[in-house]
């Protein structure tokens, strides 16, 4: 089951796809040839990024990083129809799930365990 969030991202992508293959007559080999992320979610600017060969958690910091309302704890991978979640606090995931062509990766918003209170010195 697709998300909102998902369909958000894939219709952002393929418009911008599309926009960057306006000049061209030949849609589908451009197309072929862009090599794409989408981030979306908690993250300070959510979007397409260019695809590079490097962790999950590099992609979300290229996007920002997480907001002050988004949570490393659950984030959703959407690759090749299939939507897995990873926990990016750990360090072995952090340094080790790397990115794919085309995946959409989603910052979730945290929930009230996962929020830090404010210390306050008083």
């Amino acid at each position: 089951m697709k998300t909102p969030t998902h369909i958000a991202l894939t219709a952002m992508l393929l418009l911008t796809t599309l926009c960057h293959c306006a000049e061209s007559k030949d849609v589908e080999r451009v197309k072929d040839k862009a090599k794409v992320v989408s981030v979306g979610g908690q993250v300070t600017r959510p979007g397409v990024i260019e695809y590079k060969n490097t962790t999950i958690y590099s992609m979300i910091l290229a996007a920002g990083g997480p907001t002050q309302f988004g949570t490393l704890k659950r984030v959703k991978v959407i690759r090749d129809g299939k939507q897995f979640q990873l926990d990016l606090t750990r360090e072995k995931v952090k340094n080790e799930e790397f990115v794919k062509p085309d995946d959409v990766i989603e910052v979730p918003e945290s929930n009230m365990f996962e929020r830090n209170p404010s210390k306050k010195k008083g």
